[in-house]
């Protein structure tokens, strides 16, 4: 075994190139939240207040939706504007269908529900039931000023 001095071989210098890859051109990049106006969107529809002291959360949908006639068609069209700009965005097809469902469905309800107030015309039900029932008129339970009073008042409560 040789003693001698010890020649140190340099090292090799390595040079490493960064590369980045780009989704092909007219593809979004892949992430969790592709278009952050979508989230708010849908947050502000669905889950924008909390009643205090309960997890009980709610948007702004069923609110608009107590607008007579106009309410459900621009809650519709919001929902409608989030599915062609998910679109836009490139989301699988079964997303997008899913999303399509939910607005339908959504829509059959209401119409529904609309059908259902038109063709059972409940207060008149309850109109003719009070007459069969008023034989003898008996006193009011309140005068007629508190009683216009408390329609009023629910009136307002129903409208806000």
């Amino acid at each position: 075994m040789e003693t001698g001095p010890r020649i140190s071989q340099p090292e090799k210098a390595t040079d490493y190139i960064e590369v980045e890859v780009l989704p092909p051109e007219g593809k979004a990049k892949q992430s969790n939240d592709p278009d952050p106006f979508i989230g708010f969107v849908s947050r502000l529809l669905d889950t924008f207040f909390v009643i205090p002291g309960t997890r009980i959360r709610f948007g702004l949908e069923p609110i608009i939706g107590l607008i007579p006639i106009l309410g459900d068609q621009a809650t519709s069209l919001m929902s409608a504007a989030l599915l062609y700009r998910s679109a836009r965005h490139r989301l699988p097809k079964i997303a997008l269908i899913r999303m399509a469902l939910n607005i339908l469905i959504n829509g059959v309800v209401e119409w529904c529900r609309a059908l259902v107030i038109f063709l059972y015309s409940g207060t008149s039900q309850i109109f003719a039931t009070i007459r069969s029932c008023n034989a003898s008129p008996a006193k009011p339970l309140w005068p007629p000023a508190a009683t216009g009073c408390l329609y009023l008042y629910l009136l307002a409560q129903l409208s806000f």
